[in-house]
């Protein structure tokens, strides 16, 4: 199972867990525990900071997230050759889309669809096979239009579906990047081995 997945099986708004040994049956919510994990080990800090955005719901440290977001987004579009004036806002309209994220049109909000097929051999069998979802890349979150995109990011909208569009993209890979980095580090954390199967 992908680990973002698995996130999100886990991740049930206000469910608590019990602390072993505590034995007066003393719960700590989940995102505590997700908190207290992304602090711990080698983890950077932009793949913390989206972890506790999303997974640890620490809406706190958002404009920190994008303030780093836009530091590492200036840097790259500053090796590609372009111009660094909107970093700032491509960075806020892109955490806006984690705060208040919206559904994936493709996977519904699955981070993955099933394909029917049939297997043929000595009885043809019709079965369903899961694949990640490109569109979002198996989060199930949806983008803003490029209409919102634009106006998020206080760049004119032709400007932005012209010129600055695809060096969103290119940030929102980063980003993305990050939620991975954040998702490898919790599912080695809680151990998530006996769930993948």
């Amino acid at each position: 199972m992908h680990p973002i997945r698995m996130m999100g099986r886990l991740n049930v708004r206000g469910q608590s867990y019990a602390m072993p040994g505590s034995g007066h049956g003393d719960t700590v919510p989940f995102e505590s525990l997700v908190a207290g994990a992304l602090g711990m080990g080698r983890l950077h800090r932009g793949a913390e900071l989206v972890g506790l955005v999303i997974y640890a719901r620490h809406h706190d440290v958002a404009r920190e997230l994008v303030t780093r977001l836009a530091a590492a987004g200036s840097a790259l579009f500053e090796r590609k050759g372009w111009k660094t004036v909107y970093c700032y806002g491509i960075a806020e309209m892109l955490v806006f889309e984690l705060l208040w994220p919206r559904r994936c049109v493709d996977c519904k909000g699955d981070g993955e669809y099933s394909v029917r097929y049939t297997a043929l051999g000595e009885q043809s069998v019709s079965r369903k096979k899961a694949h990640r979802c490109q569109r979002c890349n198996g989060t199930g979150r949806g983008d803003l239009s490029q209409r919102e995109q634009a106006r998020v990011s206080g760049i004119e909208q032709s400007r932005f579906i012209r010129t600055w569009a695809p060096r969103a993209h290119e940030m929102r890979l980063m980003m993305l990047g990050w939620e991975e980095d954040c998702l490898r580090h919790l599912v080695r954390h809680f151990d998530f081995s006996a769930e993948a199967g």
